[in-house]
């Protein structure tokens, strides 16, 4: 004969808030497979460390994420073809001048280097050709950008 089981709601226990730990906030605003987008990625595979990353293409959704959550770090994908991706390193600047915003791109001209900095970028990155070149960057970027408060 079965006896009945009896259910007992589990009750949970949490640590304080000393004990937890939230991962990096970073958020990406770049095309899907954009370079912001490869660095970030490259970043948050090769590091040691939690990085939660919020990615958007649109200037709309970045501006309204940015609202809402705390970003340790805004990272932008620039392009030679799309000037208009420099529009939104002003309102990021202006709405949150204590964020370090870096600009990553391929083969940039030097006249969307000199503006991003202007705008608000605080480093202006060439994404690199060699792989060995990479790891060098993500080092350099997590150094500078990506320690725990």
């Amino acid at each position: 004969m079965h006896q009945p089981v009896e259910l007992v709601p589990a009750v949970h226990q949490f640590s304080s808030c000393d004990a937890i730990t939230c991962p990096i906030q970073v958020l990406v605003i770049d095309r899907v497979n954009g370079p912001a987008n490869i660095l970030v990625d490259t970043i948050s595979l090769l590091l040691d460390q939690e990085i939660s990353v919020t990615s958007v293409e649109e200037h709309a959704d970045a501006l309204r994420a940015l609202e809402y959550y705390h970003f340790d770090l805004v990272v932008v994908g620039l392009y030679h073809d799309r000037p208009a991706q420099l529009a939104i390193l002003p309102h990021i600047r202006d709405q949150h001048p204590d964020r370090p915003i870096l600009a990553v791109g391929h083969h940039l001209p030097p006249l969307i280097e000199q503006y991003a900095r202007k705008y608000g970028a605080r480093d202006v990155i060439r994404f690199p050709e060699r792989a060995a070149d990479l790891k060098t960057l993500v080092a350099t970027v997590a150094e500078g950008y990506l320690q725990p408060a």
